[in-house]
């Protein structure tokens, strides 16, 4: 009776074949999970699973990135996983901790263009313009680049890379 835009006319018309079930509280039941303290860089997909509201899907996505930054240098980067709202790292944030970053570094005068590609704080724009003017001596020639203008933003970059 209260839905937008259904008149009085047709719900008295309609209400012959509206059966609403009653629903008893605490009929369901939760499935309790055992949480462990997970070190991110060192969880399986697995680990991930077990933390609260974490099913496959966002597992995968942590352990990707993961992988394809080369480590995680702090727990802030999480919220750099596109995707992952801060309320999923408030709640996994008490299950996590990162005991001793583990970061593989990428040698960009040496790497191939799919490896710097693969980095998830490389964009394609940024690849191709670090090809382009190699050798690159260090963070100072990178930051003199235009595509790395925004110092700022590409700081995050600096633990990844060897010249």
């Amino acid at each position: 009776q209260k839905i937008f835009g259904i008149s009085p006319r047709l719900f008295q018309s309609i209400k012959p074949y509206i059966h609403i079930q009653s629903i008893q509280k605490n009929t369901f039941a939760l499935k309790e999970k055992t949480v462990q303290i997970i070190d991110i860089n060192e969880a399986t997909i697995e680990d991930w699973e077990s933390l609260p509201g974490i099913g496959k899907y966002y597992a995968a996505k942590f352990y990707n990135f993961r992988v394809n930054l080369g480590g995680f240098a702090s727990i802030d980067q999480l919220s750099e996983i596109y995707g992952i709202h801060d309320s999923t790292i408030l709640k996994i944030k008490p299950f996590i901790k990162l005991s001793k970053p583990i970061i593989k570094k990428i040698n960009i005068n040496e790497a191939s263009s799919d490896e710097l590609y693969k980095h998830p704080f490389l964009a394609k724009w940024q690849v191709e313009d670090i090809i382009k003017n190699r050798p690159i001596y260090g963070v100072d020639d990178l930051f003199d680049l235009k595509t790395f203008k925004d110092k700022k933003k590409n700081q995050r970059l600096i633990p990844y890379l060897t010249f």
